[in-house]
């Protein structure tokens, strides 16, 4: 069993650490069914199992359930991982496998992508800070849906990107990509990353519009 106040790892920054008890008011909560809501749940339970230094096997699943509901308290730990003997990880691949939408998550969808393209259509040159925060959040789940098996290539994944921004600026990133520009020598193009999925390509730099190529 751990310690409510635990010395914190040596080197950390981090002043002794009090492991909160459940019917405090500032700990981890999972009231909903929402699959976000449950992965930040068990991020900030295992942020509280490892400042705490808990090791114990048993005590690790008894803080993981201990902040939730009733309810859903007593479902969580009619698992059978949550018997004596089973390991914290485990119980809580067990409780993940009861969302598989938080997979779909971590892993990434199509539709994911279709939905993000749809809510973020006719980007223009001059709206820097939505088209980088749109390049962010699209590289990011392009990453995801190119590990094997890919369910993605990287030529759709430009098109869809392209096919996001106002016309006049998607024709002229790409051209940009299809038509590199030769360095100063002469003897290769320029290359650069690609702005829909941050591969390396060729494009022409441009000085006019926000820097759009990472």
């Amino acid at each position: 069993m751990a310690n409510a106040l635990q010395q914190a790892p040596a080197g950390t920054g981090v002043a002794n650490f009090r492991i909160p008890r459940p019917w405090e008011s500032n700990v981890p909560k999972f009231t909903t069914e929402d699959k976000e809501d449950l992965q930040d749940f068990i991020e900030q339970v295992n942020d509280i199992i490892s400042l705490g230094q808990v090791t114990d096997e048993e005590e690790m699943k008894r803080l993981l359930t201990g902040y939730l509901p009733a309810k859903k308290r007593e479902i969580w730990r009619t698992l059978p991982e949550y018997a004596p003997g089973v390991t914290y990880n485990d119980f809580r691949k067990a409780v993940l496998d009861a969302y598989p939408e938080v997979k779909e998550d971590l892993d990434g969808t199509l539709d994911d992508l279709i939905k993000l393209c749809g809510e973020n259509k006719m980007i223009k040159r001059s709206e820097e800070g939505r088209l980088k925060r749109f390049g962010m959040r699209f590289r990011a789940l392009v990453k995801k849906l190119s590990i094997p098996p890919a369910i993605i290539l990287n030529k759709e994944a430009c098109r869809r990107y392209l096919d996001a921004l106002e016309r006049g600026f998607a024709e002229s990133l790409r051209m940009a990509i299809n038509y590199p520009q030769p360095n100063q020598g002469g003897l290769a193009p320029v290359g650069r990353q690609c702005p829909c999925t941050g591969s390396s390509q060729h494009y022409r730099s441009s000085k006019r519009g926000p820097n759009t190529f990472g």
